[in-house]
């Protein structure tokens, strides 16, 4: 139930930013980005300050936000494609040699 629930809401607010595909599948793919939390209990983890009196991160801490950031950049691939045929193009670009 929780987990329809979770899907719905990031569906429903990739239909708000735009009526288009592409802003569905942005939803989708945020979606399955909070999902792995659900599954392993850990979305309610960090409730507190996460690196209190430290200046930098730990090295994987430091994996974690950079892959954070690299999913978080490939989703905006499809927010900001006109198309999903673009979306797809561009990501074949990306990860082509």
């Amino acid at each position: 139930m929780q987990l329809r629930n979770v899907v719905v809401v990031f569906l429903v607010s990739g239909l708000w930013h735009g009526a288009n595909w592409t802003f569905v599948v942005w939803g989708l793919v945020n979606a399955c980005m909070f999902l792995p939390y659900l599954f392993c209990g850990m979305n309610r983890r960090y409730l507190d300050d996460i690196g209190p009196r430290r200046l930098f991160p730990s090295p994987t801490e430091f994996i974690q936000i950079f892959t954070t950031f690299l999913f978080t950049l490939l989703a905006w691939t499809f927010f900001r494609s006109t198309s999903l045929a673009e979306a797809g193009s561009y990501l074949w670009n990306m990860f082509s040699l």
